[in-house]
């Protein structure tokens, strides 16, 4: 009793019942070369739509103006002491000597204590007191 395939493709019609094993490797590589193909388009695609976004960010960027060009590292960000932007400034250079460098930004850290009290918070209600 032969059941009848339920594909309406023919060639999934001629698809053996009963594979020998070289076809049945076969049938596997082929479907590993079509699923690397596919990845492969994939990241191709986004790596152009990646860079493309970085043009258009990077023409979007406003060229700075003479006065933030001549500042340098004496305008310091707000939080962060002059004294502060000179130390790092000199361990910045003591650690990677006879390079030209530019520090560009310097930040604060963000205060994450009240994250840290809320995953504990989290983790404490879903225990069960016995």
């Amino acid at each position: 009793m032969t059941i009848p395939c339920p594909c309406p493709s023919p060639v999934f019609a001629r698809l053996p019942d009963f594979p020998s094993l070289s076809q049945a490797i076969g049938f596997q590589l082929t479907g590993l070369v079509i699923v690397f193909i596919a990845l492969g388009s994939i990241w191709l695609l986004l790596e152009i739509i990646g860079r493309l976004f970085k043009k258009a960010s990077l023409a979007a960027k406003p060229a700075p103006g003479p006065s933030a060009a001549g500042a340098g590292a004496a305008a310091a960000p707000t939080g962060v002491t002059p004294e502060a932007v000179a130390v790092i400034t000199a361990a910045v250079h003591q650690t990677l000597p006879g390079k030209a460098l530019r520090i560009v930004n310097i930040s604060t850290p963000v205060h994450t204590a009240d994250w840290a009290l809320e995953g504990r918070r989290n983790i404490f209600s879903s225990h069960k007191v016995r």
